[in-house]
This record gives C-alpha cells, sequence and structure tokens, in this order.
C-alpha cells in the first residue's frame, strides 16, 4: 500500500532548502539538498557565493508539484536579493524547477536548477 504524503511534507523539502540558503550554511544545505555534497564544483561556487555577500534573501513561489511516487517536481518562481556590505543588489528573478525526493528522514531536495 502506497501513502500518499501530505502536500505540507513535501513543502517542507522547499522550506528547509531556502532556511539554509539564506542562513548560508553550506553544512545545513548539505544536509537538505542530498546529491549537493557529491558535486564538488557546484559546492564551491555556493561556498564561494556564500563567502561575498552579506545576505541573501531567497523567495521561491511554488505551485503544487507534479508527484510521482516518491518523487516531486516544483516549478517555481524565484526571487533572489543579495545584500553586499550597505547595499542590496537588484532582485534577480528567474524560474527555478527542485526535485524532492522522499527518503526514510523525510522529503530531501535532489536536484536545484535555474532556468
Amino acid at each position: 500500500v502506497v501513502v500518499a504524503a501530505p502536500p505540507s511534507d513535501r513543502k517542507q523539502c522547499i522550506d528547509r532548502f531556502r532556511d539554509a540558503y539564506e542562513s548560508k550554511d553550506v553544512t545545513a544545505l548539505t544536509q537538505v539538498w542530498s546529491t549537493l555534497a557529491n558535486n564538488s564544483k557546484r559546492l564551491k561556487a555556493i561556498t564561494d557565493q556564500f563567502a561575498g555577500v552579506e545576505s541573501i534573501t531567497l523567495q521561491l513561489l511554488c505551485p503544487s508539484p507534479s508527484v510521482s511516487g516518491d518523487t516531486a517536481h516544483f516549478q517555481c518562481n524565484q526571487t533572489m536579493i543579495y545584500k553586499m556590505k550597505g547595499s542590496s543588489l537588484k532582485p534577480l528573478k528567474n524560474s527555478a524547477e527542485l526535485v524532492c525526493k522522499r527518503t526514510a528522514s523525510g522529503w530531501l531536495v535532489e536536484d536545484y536548477t535555474v532556468k
């Protein structure tokens, strides 16, 4: 018997990702983004990005995902606001896809792609 996860459980995947990203916590980000630790190039790029900014605000507007088994695909509108020492840069607006996968420890980001 397959029991569908409540939508709020899947949404927690997005919320935990956003919180880790905004806190600029690479360790927390690798805990919620299961494949990041194994992608050294992307991990270095994110680490460098975090080091170069004072703060990050990440807004993700994600309608209900398409779900297949233990995988949820979110198509989101993303706004990223970087604050440098004393000034904010123009908000960057993009489309983003987050793929979340159900694991024994809950829903985790499997992939994050900005389009």
